[in-house]
């Protein structure tokens, strides 16, 4: 059974994140989806609500967090709470 999506959107920014930090040999970074998807019945839920839209790790195991936005700039009440 091939799961359906609920909601999930990504950017062309966000996209763009890992191709062009990807080319440093000295750091990891990967799009941090947050949403749900359905399997037939089950709902299985994703990430953390308000973590930010790209994740990494840096030298010595130091976490990198980047979120971002769009022209209006705004951040939602999760997003200032993580």
């Amino acid at each position: 059974m091939r799961p359906r999506r609920l909601g999930v959107v990504v950017g062309h920014r966000c996209a763009r994140g890992p191709r062009v930090f990807g080319t440093r040999s000295d750091m990891r970074l990967w799009r941090a989806n947050v949403g749900a998807a359905r399997f037939g019945r089950h709902v299985v839920k994703f990430g953390i609500p308000g973590q930010a839209d790209l994740t990494g790790i840096l030298p010595g195991g130091i976490r990198l967090e980047i979120e971002v936005k769009g022209p209006t700039g705004r951040q939602s009440p999760q997003q200032r709470a993580f």
